[in-house]
């Protein structure tokens, strides 16, 4: 399940890139950053696939929670750039309470689109060392 949560991410990262390349990317933030979000979630879950973790743990436990995620994938040896790291915990909260599934009237916070996407190729470049050392090694 790791490798294919991985590359489900890789999907959702594309996705997020080309609405973000569309010229009225500005209409386009939150399913942008739906994608993005969806992407880190699949991608630290599948470190806690890798190591050992159920689909229901995932599921049950961790939920939409990014920064519980990334939590317990450095406790198996994810590393992460500060910056990075911030982007999860700016988008953790907006993920978990769906914000850009139906968004809210009020105002909210998200990470600059670029950072963002930096960001989310560091991830899945980490998580990728992961998973082919934890799932495709001989």
């Amino acid at each position: 399940m790791a490798v294919i949560f991985k590359a489900d991410a890789g999907d959702y990262m594309v996705a997020a890139e080309n609405l973000r390349k569309d010229e009225n990317s500005i209409w386009l933030v939150a399913p942008t950053n739906f994608m993005r979000s969806h992407a880190i979630e699949l991608l630290l879950k599948a470190v806690l696939l890798a190591n050992g973790r159920t689909l229901d743990y995932c599921r049950k436990k961790i939920g939409h929670q990014l920064f519980e995620a990334m939590n317990e994938a450095e406790t198996f040896g994810l590393v992460l750039t500060d910056q990075t790291k911030n982007v999860i915990r700016t988008l953790s909260p907006l993920h978990e309470d769906y914000t850009f599934r139906y968004r809210p009237s009020k105002p909210y916070a998200f990470p600059n689109q670029a950072v963002a996407t930096e960001a989310v190729t560091e991830l899945f470049d980490r998580v990728d060392a992961i998973v082919q050392s934890k799932c495709l090694a001989p």
